[in-house]
């Protein structure tokens, strides 16, 4: 073996083990990536952060000669930067800096206050005040530390700008927390203390409203529930097409009308029993 062939020997020996470990990065920021915080119909929203920090890491770690790191997923761009004013001290996040998402949907910059301390992380939370509701976090380390954004525009807009996981670089970045309004349509229940009663010999009304539904149990393990709707809805209800068949919509009281919808073991007769039963309190 001559001097240039050990050297190269040497060489490839020095490095065979420098590579990242690319299953253990991505293993980790699924982790993470699972750790969003998800409400009732928008749990479809954490995949795209899952996703979005399984790339930062790959990122990271292919592009860096120093060995794995996880980079920010969404650093300042052009078209983020040309919405504020083009003093460098003013681009990225600062307190009150609004942004348009279309649709009618904008976003509002705040400061997070330190909550408590995310034992897998090993950083604080962020804390906000009690008119905001925290839906998600970016779990990477990035500039959205400390920040959140509160969006604000027509909830179905939100909803589905939800459903696809926030798809905007500036929503992407590392540490970002995502906050709606917490007397939102989308998380704020619809039932604000009303109650009804109902009267029907072998049938019990839970008092528990749990996603505004109370549960109906009935003779021989019939089931049905009392569903609560916001008044908004009630002409879609009482159109005339297919939507009602089978259930029992109540008047609006307050604000609010209920649906009765049968489930297993429950007949036409009995639903018509219970809406015949019903009685707002």
């Amino acid at each position: 073996m001559n001097d240039q062939t050990q050297l190269q020997e040497l060489m490839r020996r020095s490095v065979g083990d420098a590579g990242p470990d690319l299953d253990r990065l991505v293993g980790g920021a699924l982790r993470d990536g699972t750790r969003i915080r998800r409400r009732r119909r928008m749990a479809g929203a954490g995949a795209g952060l899952a996703v979005a920090a399984v790339t930062a890491v790959a990122v990271g770690v292919l592009g860096s000669g120093s060995g794995p790191r996880a980079v920010d997923p969404a650093s300042e761009t052009a078209s983020d930067a040309a919405s504020t004013s083009p003093t460098p001290q003013r681009q990225g996040y600062y307190e009150g800096r609004t942004y348009d998402f279309g649709g009618g949907i904008t976003g509002t910059v705040v400061r997070c206050g330190e909550g408590p301390i995310d034992p897998d992380l090993g950083r604080p939370t962020c804390a906000l005040p009690s008119e905001y509701a925290i839906q998600q976090r970016n779990t990477l380390e990035g500039s959205g530390e400390g920040w959140a954004v509160v969006l604000t525009g027509p909830a179905d807009a939100i909803n589905d700008f939800w459903g696809a996981g926030f798809d905007d670089p500036r929503l992407q970045r590392g540490g970002l927390t995502i906050a709606i309004r917490a007397d939102s349509p989308l998380i704020a229940p619809v039932n604000q203390g009303q109650r009804v009663s109902i009267d029907v010999p072998g049938w019990t009304l839970s008092p528990e409203i749990v996603d505004d539904k109370q549960e109906l149990s009935g003779p021989d393990g019939a089931v049905a529930d009392i569903v609560w709707r916001r008044a908004s809805d009630y002409a879609g209800w009482t159109a005339g097409d297919d939507k009602a068949d089978g259930a029992f919509v109540s008047d609006v009281h307050d604000g609010v009308f209920v649906t009765i919808q049968g489930g297993q073991g429950t007949t036409q007769a009995d639903l018509d029993a219970l809406g015949a039963s019903l009685r707002w309190e």
